[in-house]
């Protein structure tokens, strides 16, 4: 799996942190997720470039959703808790723009 629970990057059994707890709770489901065969095809650099490209749309429109549900929130608290480097929808419409 891309999620090694036993590699010193990898979440700790004992963290308690949300991030960490996905990830754990997440290892099975990422695991089948790897053996679909678009997943596979994309992981090994082989997935046809128009269905990378509607990925990409697909993804742009969650990241979207979630960031701006996340700044709106972080309004009506005194707490930033989303930072910069977690925002991907940037990135996204710069990998959507190349093509």
């Amino acid at each position: 799996t891309l999620i090694k629970s036993s590699t010193s990057y990898g979440p700790k059994k004992n963290d308690d942190t949300l991030s960490t707890a996905l990830k754990i709770g997440t290892e099975k489901v990422h695991a089948q997720a790897e053996n679909v065969r678009f997943v596979k095809a994309l992981l090994q650099r082989e997935a046809p470039l128009q269905a990378y490209f509607a990925l990409l749309v697909r993804l742009l429109r969650v990241y979207e959703a979630l960031e701006s549900a996340i700044e709106a929130a972080e309004k009506d608290t005194k707490y930033n808790f989303f930072l910069q480097q977690l925002r991907r929808a940037p990135a996204l419409r710069q990998d959507i723009n190349y093509f």
